[in-house]
């Protein structure tokens, strides 16, 4: 199959060697797998540890559920049935347009964008506005917000169907647009609506609460022991997050950057070894949140010690002052 792209792109022109595509097959499917199993454990370990159950964490569950449905759909797009000739029906019109399209997987790229927006938004009200931060973030706003954040992503990504052609049972991927600069338009739109707004919102937001806990770093040394874990287990969810928002701009820029330049009117090979390695960055990101966690996140590593059967480093206590934090 293709290397999934941003869906302007007219990769049926630049498919590499046989060869080539079967060793990037192996490649995404590989990454893809990893990003399952790494996203399950995820899920588990905050399930399953009832103190780690906090809003915060459940957001992180919610970010591990999409990178593992994006997972799952590498794994299925490229170590599966590869679709390269479908009936000349209605049930092959449907896969080449919903499918190969890659319309799910550009819809949750979108989702995940926006739900990391929503959890920084979520600590930055924890930090900045701690007294109306139970009240912004209840229960009941924060199911609809993600609720929201499938719906926009599922309407958004929607002009996929519009850009595969369908021709007698063979599928191909075609700009088709009133014209070029109408296509150039709705990919610097994507590029905006999926990086460009959650990376401005997220570097504003880690920059002031990254400030504001320095301003209170003085005074925390005057607070009772209670008080003061409770600062060091915030700092080290905000460090955390912040590595995963590094993370999120080292995997996408690269990809992003590149097809906004082509966007933009410069000339881009999508069938060179340097955009196959920026399409696989863009995979990765899906695999490499749960290694974050295990190595910056305390609370995931005593959630995977308890699961495991070890006693946690720092005890079961340490762990659950999370449940008040804001």
């Amino acid at each position: 199959m293709t290397p999934i792209t941003n869906t302007t792109n007219n990769t049926s022109s630049v498919l590499a060697s046989a060869g080539e595509m079967s060793f990037l097959n192996i490649i995404f499917g590989l990454v893809g797998i990893i990003g399952l199993l790494g996203n399950l454990l995820v899920c588990v370990v905050f399930l399953r540890v009832r103190h780690l159950r906090t809003l915060t964490n459940y957001l992180i569950v919610h970010q591990a559920i999409i990178d593992l449905t994006s997972s799952a759909l590498t794994v299925l797009a490229y170590l599966g049935p590869q679709f390269i000739y479908t009936s000349d029906s209605i049930g092959g019109e449907i896969i080449c347009r919903f499918w190969k399209s890659a319309y799910l997987f550009w819809s949750t790229a979108i989702a995940s964008a926006l739900n990391l927006t929503v959890i920084t938004l979520e600590r930055y009200s924890a930090i900045i506005y701690p007294l109306h931060y139970v009240n912004i973030f209840t229960f009941k706003r924060v199911v609809g917000i993600l609720v929201a954040e499938w719906l926009c992503a599922l309407i958004f990504k929607s002009f996929n169907f519009y850009v595969q052609h369908f021709d007698h049972g063979i599928c191909l991927s075609k700009k088709i647009w009133f014209n070029a600069e109408f296509g150039r338009f709705v990919g610097i739109v994507n590029v905006t609506a999926q990086f460009i707004i959650p990376l401005l919102i997220m570097s504003v937001a880690y920059t002031r609460c990254i400030m504001a806990l320095r301003k209170r770093s003085i005074a925390d040394v005057q607070m009772g022991s209670a008080d003061a874990s409770l600062k060091r287990a915030s700092k080290n969810v905000l460090k955390m997050l912040v590595v995963v928002f590094l993370a999120f701009i080292l995997c996408w820029g690269p990809n992003q950057v590149m097809f906004l330049s082509f966007c933009l009117g410069f000339k881009l090979d999508f069938g060179s070894k340097l955009y196959h390695a920026s399409v696989i960055l863009v995979y990765t990101n899906s695999s490499v949140n749960p290694f974050i966690y295990a190595l910056k996140y305390k609370q995931f590593q005593n959630g995977v010690r308890l699961i495991f059967g070890c006693k946690s480093r720092n005890g079961v206590e340490n762990t659950s002052t999370v449940q008040t934090l804001s």
